[in-house]
């Protein structure tokens, strides 16, 4: 959850940087300065409006055994009006290898309800981690 706000205002703020370039080459310091200070108060203002109902947000946890050891996932998701998954991130506890998986999950099940995500298509490489993952989808229907 923490990843997904400090990467969208790390954006938010790169967009603003742009936006600054072209004012400052205008005005004079003073004036740049002030614009930049408001620019950044209102980007500040947005970021606390944009940080996720964290009380709407489901966290499965599940085990599942892969050669190497058992592997403790979380996957947290929302769904939205219509029953489809809005947000969702997989990690675990201790196994550094999800970072792919998580990444390549999100492109597969958002959009998607839960039961067209526990029928989703393995993901190439993590046959294991893609069936445990389907496992813990079907504890939620």
């Amino acid at each position: 959850m923490k990843f997904i706000t400090i990467l969208l205002f790390v954006t938010f703020l790169a967009s603003c940087t742009a936006q600054n370039v072209e004012q400052e080459t205008t005005t004079t310091n003073n004036t740049s300065e002030e614009i930049t200070l408001t620019e950044m108060d209102d980007a500040m203002w947005d970021l606390d409006n944009m940080i996720i109902d964290e009380s709407k947000v489901e966290v499965i946890s599940y085990s599942y055994v892969n050669p190497a050891q058992e592997v403790n996932i979380d996957i947290a998701y929302k769904l939205d009006s219509e029953n489809k998954i809005s947000m969702i991130d997989v990690t675990s506890s201790n196994w550094d290898e999800l970072e792919d998986f998580n990444t390549s999950v999100k492109e597969v099940v958002v959009g998607l309800t839960l039961e067209q995500a526990s029928e989703m298509e393995l993901i190439s490489g993590a046959s294991l981690t893609s069936e445990a993952f389907k496992e813990a989808i079907k504890t939620q229907l």
